[in-house]
């Protein structure tokens, strides 16, 4: 998923071009979507969290060390949920591990988005806007539709796959 999304013709941020109905039906989701998407991805896999607890994470949860370190002070977390959950420290995976790498999939998101406070994974709009909204996140319905999108484009069936069994 993270070969294809990086294609140019879906990875590269371009300015808004109106579209007929049909052709924008091909495209399921923009650059930022995606973007988004992979940030979940990583950060789920890496953490092991569920989506609802990656979708939650906001701008104050988080730091950026030097650069290349990332802070992750989360105040719940399935395996504990009363407190005293000790920070995640997530260096940046090397170059050939990019596409596994929430350091590198966070800040090319904050790079798109714009994103300085409240929820870190906001709605995203039908023309690939992130929402203004800084204290809603994004659904994990939304969410959910764009994975499933994402695995039928490197054609893998979709309905095996939940919130839970990612």
């Amino acid at each position: 998923m993270y070969n294809f999304s990086h294609q140019p013709e879906y990875f590269d941020i371009k300015p808004f071009v109106p579209q007929s109905h049909k052709e924008h039906l091909k495209k399921w989701g923009g650059p930022k979507f995606r973007r988004l998407l992979h940030f979940v991805y990583t950060i789920s896999f890496v953490c092991l969290l569920h989506i609802d607890e990656a979708l939650k994470i906001c701008m104050k949860h988080i730091q950026i060390i030097n650069g290349t370190t990332l802070k992750l002070t989360l105040l719940f977390w399935k395996t504990n949920q009363f407190g005293d959950i000790k920070p995640f420290y997530i260096k940046m995976f090397p170059k050939e591990y990019e596409h596994l790498c929430p350091v590198r999939a966070l800040m090319e998101w904050i790079r798109v988005s714009y994103v300085k406070s409240g929820y870190i994974c906001r709605k995203i709009s039908k023309l690939d806007e992130v929402h203004d909204n800084r204290h809603e996140p994004m659904t994990s319905q939304q969410f959910l539709k764009g994975f499933w999108q994402n695995l039928l484009d490197v054609h893998v069936d979709p309905s095996s796959y939940g919130g839970y069994s990612f």
